[in-house]
């Protein structure tokens, strides 16, 4: 089973591969994952899926495209569902990590990391225009400001208003979780959203682009818009933060969330293993 687009130099039984999102043949074309890494991985993932006995996408939408890249057929490919670690759950009372600023601040919260297709200079550019800014900050979780984004926040003027936490671990972020007015998905492309999935078992509303994987995986609970649109973005941060943490949609989340688990994820990974055998 390829988990990550490799193959062993010999082998003579049935051959899996997951494929998780097809960002890297996507983007290519506007500039983005043109190193030779990238190149190399491209090709490795190609190889495993015309090697493969089976293959698996971790949601619908991966499977939509890997079809429509590689001309495969839809009937060739089992969508399995991953999941999520059960430390993300409401917690009785969010103590522990802080962001800078006067304790108790509200804000709205970013996870993950910040390639053009994740869509965080639109996040940037709807904050900078939301009108609530100033009551309510930004936390972001990732990797460090680069040059560039510390420019960006200057001419914004929001080095005050945003905050980086740089990798808290599963703890930390389920207490961010559990604390902020909304998670915030602006991407492009996914292949699927795991922090959809970890925001929505804290009870922390949705902010999210429309795109195919995240309707899949959050159905009605986030407050959507357009992608690329940052008017967008603080019309439907101003509509989480009026309707507050304990909403319908924030309950409807906790309900769906139960859907997901990695116990089921090995199940139905186990059931293609034996249809091969």
């Amino acid at each position: 089973h390829s988990t990550f687009f490799t193959r062993p130099l010999v082998w003579r039984g049935p051959e899996v591969v997951t494929v998780y999102d097809m960002v890297h043949e996507r983007y290519a074309r506007d500039g983005a994952f043109r190193g030779l890494g990238s190149a190399l991985l491209r090709r490795r993932k190609r190889e495993c899926v015309a090697a493969a006995d089976a293959i698996i996408a971790i949601s619908a939408a991966t499977r939509d495209d890997l079809c429509e890249w590689y001309g495969i057929p839809a009937d060739r490919v089992c969508v399995i569902h991953i999941g999520y670690d059960r430390i993300f759950r409401v917690l009785d009372a969010a103590r522990g990590i802080q962001p800078d600023g006067p304790a108790g601040t509200p804000f709205v919260l970013y996870v993950g990391t910040r390639e053009p297709y994740k869509g965080f200079h639109v996040l940037l550019d709807g904050y900078a225009r939301w009108p609530h800014r100033e009551s309510v900050s930004l936390v972001v979780v990732g990797k460090p400001w680069s040059e560039t984004e510390n420019r960006d926040l200057a001419e914004r003027r929001l080095t005050s208003r945003v905050t980086l936490l740089p990798y808290p671990d599963d703890s930390g972020l389920c207490q961010l979780y559990n604390q902020a007015q909304a998670l915030v998905v602006p991407s492009f492309c996914e292949g699927f959203g795991i922090p959809l999935l970890e925001a929505m078992a804290c009870g922390c509303p949705l902010v999210a682009s429309r795109i195919p994987s995240t309707v899949e995986v959050a159905g009605d609970i986030p407050s959507y818009f357009e992608p690329g649109d940052g008017d967008g973005i603080g019309a439907a941060l101003s509509e989480v933060c009026s309707e507050g943490r304990q909403s319908a949609r924030t309950r409807r989340g906790l309900a769906r969330v139960s859907m997901f688990s990695w116990e089921d994820t090995a199940r139905k990974t186990l059931s293609v293993y034996r249809s091969l055998s």
